[in-house]
């Protein structure tokens, strides 16, 4: 989906949640190669370009490998050096595509946070995006998926991108406020029954 106006304020508001509260010496990792759209009005393309121009310790993690990110595979475990690295994790339209575990994604998702950290997530809302994706969310999946993980959700709201075209997207922005276990998988799957 990439970085447009909307994702920037996301960004905003959660940099200042963060132990850091500023982007220099932040730590991120980004879930896919995610570039800024034109209508945001920054002199970058690149995602990873502009955060580490800001001072943000920046990395993204894509299946593909490109724009500089490091090839994982995100329906699998990561690597366990990474675990709790990160000030702030975020999806800005990529887990959607990974079609093989949504489970492993989130999971990671969870685990590359550190306490007290935020993930932040740009998801298309259900019933939207025809034919984006294998995945859509509700704010309903967020509010659970928060509850039975113990994070504090900082912000859950759907927010419509462009109404012409059916496109609006779960915006959500969650703290990690406790170290505790990501869900086992049968519980993961009762957050989109409940």
């Amino acid at each position: 989906m990439g970085i447009s106006k909307t994702v920037f304020y996301l960004i905003d508001k959660a940099i200042s949640l963060t132990p850091h509260g500023e982007p220099d010496g932040l730590s991120m990792c980004e879930f896919g190669q995610i570039e800024i759209r034109e209508d945001v009005g920054i002199n970058f393309t690149i995602a990873k370009k502009y955060f580490e121009s800001i001072g943000v310790k920046h990395t993204s993690f894509d299946i593909a490998g490109k724009y500089g990110s490091i090839p994982v595979d995100l329906s699998k475990p990561v690597k366990s050096e990474w675990h709790g690295q990160f000030d702030m994790v975020t999806n800005f339209g990529t887990i959607e595509h990974v079609n093989s575990s949504q489970y492993w994604a989130f999971r990671n998702m969870h685990e590359l946070c550190m306490r007290g950290g935020v993930m932040v997530h740009t998801l298309p809302l259900a019933g939207t995006y025809k034919g984006h994706c294998k995945y859509y969310y509700t704010t309903t999946y967020i509010n659970n998926l928060a509850r039975m993980n113990n994070y504090r959700v900082i912000l859950n709201e759907v927010r419509i991108r462009n109404e012409s075209k059916n496109q609006s997207l779960i915006c959500s922005i969650l703290m990690k406020s406790f170290d505790n276990e990501f869900i086992n998988e049968g519980e993961f799957k009762k957050c989109t029954s409940m």
